[in-house]
C-alpha cells in the first residue's frame, strides 16, 4: 500500500511541477464570467530575440499577449501581425492587435486566437511597428498547452 502511495504522491508532483502557471483564476460569483491568464512562456526563438506569450481567456474568447525580447517597435500599431506556419506548409496570419498603442519595453501585441488551430506549428513570425522576426517554436510549453491551460 506504501508503494501505491509513493507513486501517485510521485505522479501528482510531476504534474504540478510541469503545469503552466495561470497569473489569473476567477470566475465570478454573481455574473459566472470566466477569467483566465497564464504567465508569460517561450513561445519562439529567433536571431533576435524570444518571442513571448500569454493566452487570456475571458467567457469564451481567447487572446494571445505576445512580446519579443528584441525591440521591434511599438505594439497596436495598424501594421503589427502575427503569422503561424505549420508543419504542412500552411500558415494563417492574424492582422488586428486590439492592444493600444504603447512604445515601451515589453509591452505586448495583443490577438483573438479563439478560433487558431493551435496543434502543428512549427514557425511564428512577429511583426510591430519597425521591424519583424521569424522564431522556430521552441519552449516548455506550447501554444497548445497554454491554450488547454485556461479551459
Amino acid at each position: 500500500m506504501k508503494k501505491v502511495l509513493l507513486v501517485l504522491s510521485v505522479f501528482a508532483l510531476t504534474f504540478s511541477m510541469n503545469a503552466q502557471k495561470l497569473d489569473v483564476n476567477e470566475v465570478d460569483q454573481f455574473t459566472g464570467k470566466v477569467k483566465k491568464l497564464t504567465s508569460y512562456y517561450n513561445l519562439a526563438k529567433s536571431d533576435v530575440g524570444t518571442i513571448r506569450g500569454s493566452v487570456i481567456r475571458i467567457d469564451d474568447s481567447r487572446f494571445l499577449a505576445v512580446t519579443c525580447t528584441a525591440d521591434l517597435g511599438c505594439v497596436g500599431s495598424r501594421d503589427n501581425y502575427i503569422i503561424f506556419l505549420y508543419a504542412d506548409g500552411t500558415s494563417v496570419k492574424l492582422e488586428d492587435d486590439f492592444s493600444d498603442i504603447d512604445c515601451s519595453n515589453e509591452s505586448s501585441s495583443m490577438y483573438s486566437v479563439s478560433d487558431l488551430k493551435t496543434e502543428g506549428i512549427t514557425h511564428i513570425r512577429l511583426r510591430m511597428s519597425k521591424y519583424y522576426t521569424d522564431g522556430a517554436v521552441y519552449g516548455t510549453y506550447s501554444l497548445t498547452d497554454l491554450m488547454n491551460a485556461v479551459k
